[in-house]
């Protein structure tokens, strides 16, 4: 419903949207009147009357207007342009009333951007003052080859009256010197405008009133002075001579500077240095400022004698002077020594070590050992120091003789055997046990023994071999079975 309503109204729109911009509205024209033109009041001057807007027209009709009291209008001209499209130009000074009409009419098109219509020549009244008189068009009407109007517009010229300046009136002046240039001031005494005309400089007039010859790194110089100004000026000649280092000195080194070889030029003065030689060693005088002595440090102090340069080395302490004062005597315990004493600080010390003495031991049994019971050694030190230690004499453990038999065992029955020490004869039992099946066996000597067994052994691996064969038997024969390949 919305898309139908706006169909209907877009004729209507586009309708209003061309009435309100007609198709010529975009056609318009501009006369415009030269500007800028200047003229001297009694002469005469001419100014160009152009469209410098032209859509195209086959009619022009306008006015001339212009300062009547000043200005009067000699004649119009029309544009060659104008008469080879074959335009009738018309001015119609018949009436009495201004401006004069003027018309440009034309069987075809007059087109062309910013062209010439016509010249206008105007008479400057001889009474008309300095300033600006304007000319421009009016009543313009500009009709096209559709016979329909044409909107136009106008733009106004004119004329300038300029003075014929008469510079007699001197207001400042300033004369030329060598080197600015002179100026002079004039006003007119018609228009009070001023000019100022410059002179141009005169120029030093140098004459040479000294020459300096050249050094080893400057030009020659000749200095000139200006008669007129007193300005000086000065000009190079020649080239620098250069320096000659002829005055050679060679200056040792010292434990403060550098020695080096001065070379001096002979007529300037200017030096240079090389062969530069490292520093020499201080020249140093010694005096000791404190004595060393066991206990502490001494010092002594260097004075180079040059530069004066101090240094300070210490002195190591001196070696003690001992003397001895006692000696111990050593002993089973301690060593023995001999103290001494240093005479100057009264520092001690313990030197000359002797080895500890050795015991001279004897040994003394005080309780003998039995078989059962432990005994007793006492050591002690023959020289009398009352040192002594004691040592446990272990239990000698009895010596028994040989077992004797004394009731034999039986199968069935145990028996008895003893034994006696023969050192406290303390007599020791033990039981036989009864003898049972292994009394056959007990009863054969080691090589019967031998023969037994052996036999037994033959007899065992019969009884296997026997039962194998008889396992076998039972079983019957195996078969063997075929082998695949």
């Amino acid at each position: 419903m919305k898309k139908g309503k706006f169909l209907i109204l877009l004729p209507v729109m586009l309708f209003l949207l061309f009435a309100a911009f007609p198709a010529n509205a975009a056609e318009s024209a501009e006369i415009s009147v030269e500007t800028n033109t200047t003229a001297v009041a009694g002469g005469e001057f001419s100014v160009e009357i152009r469209a410098s807007k032209n859509p195209g027209f086959t009619k022009l009709s306008l006015g001339l207007t212009h300062d009547q009291k000043y200005l009067t209008l000699v004649g119009v001209e029309p544009s060659e342009r104008l008469l080879d499209m074959g335009a009738v130009f018309t001015l119609d000074k018949s009436t009495s009333k201004l401006p004069y009409p003027i018309t440009i009419e034309s069987s075809e098109e007059i087109t062309g951007k910013n062209i010439v219509l016509f010249t206008a020549t105007f008479k400057l009244s001889s009474s008309a003052s300095l300033g600006s008189y304007k000319v421009g068009c009016s009543s313009i009407k500009m009709t096209g080859s559709d016979k329909k109007s044409i909107s136009v517009t106008s733009k106004e010229g004119g004329v300038m009256i300029e003075c014929e300046h008469k510079y007699s009136l001197i207001i400042d002046e300033v004369a030329p010197t060598c080197e600015d240039k002179g100026m002079t001031t004039y006003k007119c005494t018609e228009c009070s405008v001023v000019n100022t005309v410059f002179t141009p400089a005169l120029g030093h007039k140098y004459k040479e009133t000294s020459r300096v010859p050249a050094t080893c790194t400057e030009h020659g110089k000749i200095i000139e002075k200006c008669s007129t100004c007193g300005n000086v000026k000065t000009t190079s000649f020649g080239e620098p001579l250069g320096h000659s280092y002829d005055i050679t000195t060679v200056i040792p080194s010292t434990c403060s500077a550098k020695g080096y070889t001065l070379h001096k030029c002979i007529r300037c003065d200017d030096e240079y240095k090389d062969s530069y030689t490292d520093f020499s060693d201080h020249t140093y005088t010694k005096k000791v400022m404190e004595e060393p002595t066991c206990y502490s440090e001494g010092y002594m102090r260097f004075t180079c004698t040059v530069c004066g340069n101090v240094r300070t080395e210490k002195m190591d302490k001196v070696d003690h002077n001992f003397r001895a004062t006692m000696t111990k005597e050593p002993t089973h315990t301690e060593r023995g020594w001999t103290a001494y004493e240093c005479i100057f600080c009264g520092e001690t010390k313990k030197d000359a070590f002797t080895d500890i003495v050795p015991y001279d031991l004897e040994n003394i049994v005080v309780l003998e050992p039995t078989c059962t019971t432990d005994g007793l050694c006492r050591i002690t030190c023959r020289d009398g120091c009352g040192y002594y230690t004691e040592q446990v004499l272990p239990a000698t453990g009895h010596s028994y003789s040989d077992w004797h038999t004394d009731v034999s065992a039986t199968a069935e029955k145990s028996g008895l055997k003893s034994r006696v020490c023969r050192l406290c004869k303390h007599e020791e039992t033990e039981e036989i046990p009864p003898l049972g099946n292994s009394a056959s066996v007990a009863a054969l000597s080691p090589s019967q023994m031998v023969s037994a067994v052996l036999i037994a052994t033959i007899v065992s691996i019969t009884l296997v071999l026997v039962v194998v064969v008889f396992a076998r038997s039972i079983k019957g024969p195996t078969r063997r079975r075929p082998v695949r390949r």
